[in-house]
Protein backbone atom coordinates (compact mmCIF):
# COMPACT_ATOMS: atom_id res chain seq x y z
CA UNK A 1 0.00 0.00 0.00
CA UNK A 2 2.86 2.33 0.79
CA UNK A 3 4.31 1.77 -2.69
CA UNK A 4 1.01 2.77 -4.30
CA UNK A 5 0.83 5.83 -2.08
CA UNK A 6 4.39 6.87 -2.99
CA UNK A 7 3.68 6.25 -6.68
CA UNK A 8 0.81 8.73 -6.66
CA UNK A 9 2.84 11.23 -4.64
CA UNK A 10 5.56 11.00 -7.30
CA UNK A 11 3.02 11.48 -10.12
CA UNK A 12 1.59 14.54 -8.40
CA UNK A 13 5.07 15.97 -7.76
CA UNK A 14 5.89 15.60 -11.47
CA UNK A 15 2.55 17.22 -12.39
CA UNK A 16 1.41 14.04 -14.14
CA UNK A 17 -1.80 14.14 -12.09
CA UNK A 18 -3.54 17.04 -10.35
CA UNK A 19 -5.09 15.15 -7.45
CA UNK A 20 -3.53 12.32 -5.51
CA UNK A 21 -6.28 9.71 -5.08
CA UNK A 22 -4.54 8.29 -2.00
CA UNK A 23 -4.32 11.65 -0.19
CA UNK A 24 -7.46 11.06 1.88
CA UNK A 25 -6.79 7.39 2.60
CA UNK A 26 -5.19 6.12 5.75
CA UNK A 27 -3.12 2.96 5.68
CA UNK A 28 -2.75 0.82 8.78
CA UNK A 29 0.93 0.23 9.33
CA UNK A 30 2.18 -2.55 11.59
CA UNK A 31 2.54 -1.43 15.18
CA UNK A 32 5.98 -1.30 16.69
CA UNK A 33 6.16 -4.18 19.14
CA UNK A 34 9.29 -3.01 20.87
CA UNK A 35 10.69 -6.51 20.68
CA UNK A 36 14.42 -6.81 20.21
CA UNK A 37 15.59 -9.56 17.88
CA UNK A 38 17.73 -12.16 19.56
CA UNK A 39 20.79 -12.73 17.36
CA UNK A 40 22.80 -15.89 17.96
CA UNK A 41 26.50 -15.63 18.65
CA UNK A 42 29.00 -17.59 16.56
CA UNK A 43 29.47 -19.96 19.50
CA UNK A 44 25.71 -20.61 19.71
CA UNK A 45 25.60 -21.29 15.97
CA UNK A 46 28.46 -23.77 16.32
CA UNK A 47 26.52 -25.48 19.11
CA UNK A 48 23.51 -25.80 16.83
CA UNK A 49 25.59 -27.47 14.14
CA UNK A 50 27.20 -29.77 16.71
CA UNK A 51 23.73 -30.94 17.80
CA UNK A 52 22.88 -32.18 14.31
CA UNK A 53 22.46 -35.97 14.31
CA UNK A 54 23.36 -36.47 10.65
CA UNK A 55 24.18 -34.71 7.38
CA UNK A 56 20.51 -34.25 6.51
CA UNK A 57 19.90 -32.21 9.66
CA UNK A 58 23.05 -30.20 8.93
CA UNK A 59 21.84 -29.45 5.38
CA UNK A 60 18.41 -28.38 6.64
CA UNK A 61 19.99 -26.12 9.27
CA UNK A 62 22.38 -24.65 6.70
CA UNK A 63 19.54 -23.97 4.28
CA UNK A 64 17.33 -22.35 6.91
CA UNK A 65 20.04 -20.34 8.65
CA UNK A 66 22.14 -19.51 5.59
CA UNK A 67 19.17 -18.29 3.55
CA UNK A 68 17.27 -16.73 6.44
CA UNK A 69 14.20 -18.85 5.79
CA UNK A 70 11.20 -19.03 8.06
CA UNK A 71 10.05 -22.54 9.01
CA UNK A 72 7.04 -22.35 6.67
CA UNK A 73 9.31 -21.30 3.79
CA UNK A 74 11.79 -24.06 4.57
CA UNK A 75 9.21 -26.84 4.55
CA UNK A 76 7.83 -25.58 1.22
CA UNK A 77 11.20 -26.01 -0.57
CA UNK A 78 11.45 -29.19 -2.65
CA UNK A 79 14.59 -30.73 -4.11
CA UNK A 80 13.66 -29.42 -7.58
CA UNK A 81 13.60 -25.88 -6.15
CA UNK A 82 17.35 -26.08 -5.51
CA UNK A 83 19.25 -25.05 -8.66
CA UNK A 84 22.88 -25.87 -7.92
CA UNK A 85 24.27 -24.79 -11.32
CA UNK A 86 22.55 -21.41 -11.13
CA UNK A 87 23.33 -21.17 -7.38
CA UNK A 88 19.75 -20.22 -6.53
CA UNK A 89 16.98 -21.62 -4.38
CA UNK A 90 13.35 -20.98 -5.25
CA UNK A 91 11.24 -20.46 -2.14
CA UNK A 92 7.70 -21.30 -3.31
CA UNK A 93 5.91 -19.94 -0.23
CA UNK A 94 8.11 -16.86 0.04
CA UNK A 95 5.46 -14.43 -1.15
CA UNK A 96 2.67 -16.01 0.92
CA UNK A 97 4.22 -15.47 4.33
CA UNK A 98 3.19 -12.61 6.60
CA UNK A 99 5.55 -11.39 9.30
CA UNK A 100 4.27 -11.51 12.83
Amino acid sequence: MRSVELFFIMLQTKSEILINPTATLTFPYPAETGQIRNVLSQEEIKELYNCCKDDLERVILSLAYGCGLRVSELVAVNIEDIKLREQIIIVPAGNLIKDG
